[in-house]
């Protein structure tokens, strides 16, 4: 090959059996958090410093690769995209959609698809809801998206999931709020 693109960190070692010559470029696209262990942020990174590029999805995990060691040079930013040839007008039936998810069939919906991290806006996207909702009383906020590998590495996202759930709760929008969870990449077209 001309250049191999590691895309998963479950194959984080792939990099051993490249012969040397071929580029290597890696992408970590999951959260970097800085108060990950000292001997986990060495181990990733120690193997990072093995491929010519890391690619990362936000400035942030850039800025703490780079904090627990990665030289900087070798950190590179491509933010998340999506499949033009998938997510295209689709003809499908509001009412099976609706009720398929257990949302309320004349809902004005707000559709935010997003794993719930810090650095997504849920909480904003929450309270800007709260005061939609003062106006139009059928709005219905949706949220797509499930829990990461990288929960594994850390609690920081399930602490803030639970923040997120009791701001849900403290502004009294339990039921104007919804929480799919995970939806296959290719059902998200439909939802």
């Amino acid at each position: 090959g001309e250049i191999v693109h590691i895309h998963d960190f479950q194959l984080l070692f792939l990099y051993k059996y490249i012969p040397r010559g071929i580029p290597l470029v890696f992408t970590w696209h999951i959260p970097l958090a800085k108060n990950i262990s000292k001997y986990l942020a060495n181990f990733l990174i120690s193997h990072m410093k093995e491929f010519d590029a890391t690619i990362f999805s936000s400035p942030e995990y850039i800025q703490v690769a780079v904090y627990h060691g990665l030289p900087k040079e070798q950190a590179h930013l491509i933010y998340p995209i999506c499949n033009t040839n998938l997510f295209t007008k689709k003809r499908i039936s509001k009412a099976k959609v609706r009720k398929h998810h257990g949302l309320p069939q004349k809902a004005k919906i707000i559709l935010c698809v997003q794993r719930i991290d810090a650095k997504s806006g849920h909480e904003p996207l929450i309270r800007a809801f709260a005061k939609v909702r003062q106006e139009v009383k059928n709005a219905h906020l949706v949220f797509v998206g499930g829990k990461s590998m990288s929960n594994k590495l850390s609690t920081d996202r399930e602490v803030y999931e639970k923040k997120v759930m009791r701001l849900v709760a403290s502004l009294n929008l339990i039921k104007h709020v919804t929480f799919t969870g995970s939806i296959p990449y290719e059902n998200l077209p439909f939802v």
